[in-house]
């Protein structure tokens, strides 16, 4: 199924991966690199409200990167709130949590081989162009 099909949010598919596809998508479209959502920005995406429409975040997305200053589209260049309350200060989605995880994980490993990026591939058993992946993250 392809996105450009379909108006509603797919159940199955997280709003942070949409977002980082729209963000991606916009970027390359813009020739900008190296754009990323802060940790507060990918929260208030996954908890903010948008009535099942695709197009509504895919502009929302496009805003923020035409509003933003530097690498990092924040919460204020979205335009939404911080995400708050109990849950969105504990819990997270698992794959955010997984990729913090293991860009810090990379990140230790590499400074434990004084930032020998080659060593720490052949530690981890990925090539050296993961390693680069995380550490640029």
């Amino acid at each position: 199924m392809r996105w450009g099909l379909q108006r509603s949010l797919p159940t199955h598919c997280p709003t942070y991966q949409l977002a980082q596809h729209f963000l991606r998508l916009h970027a390359r479209e813009l020739r900008m690199a190296d754009l990323r959502f802060s940790d507060e920005a990918l929260l208030a995406l996954q908890y903010a409200r948008w009535e099942g429409n695709v197009r509504e975040l895919e502009a929302a997305v496009r805003r923020a990167i035409l509003m933003r200053e530097g690498p990092i589209v924040s919460v204020q260049d979205l335009g939404l709130q911080a995400a708050c309350g109990t849950q969105s200060e504990t819990v997270r989605p698992l794959a955010m949590a997984r990729d913090e995880y293991l860009r810090d994980y990379v990140r230790q490993i590499v400074q434990q081989l004084g930032g020998n990026r080659t060593a720490a591939a052949e530690a981890l058993y990925v090539t050296l162009r993961t390693v680069f992946k995380y550490l640029e993250q």
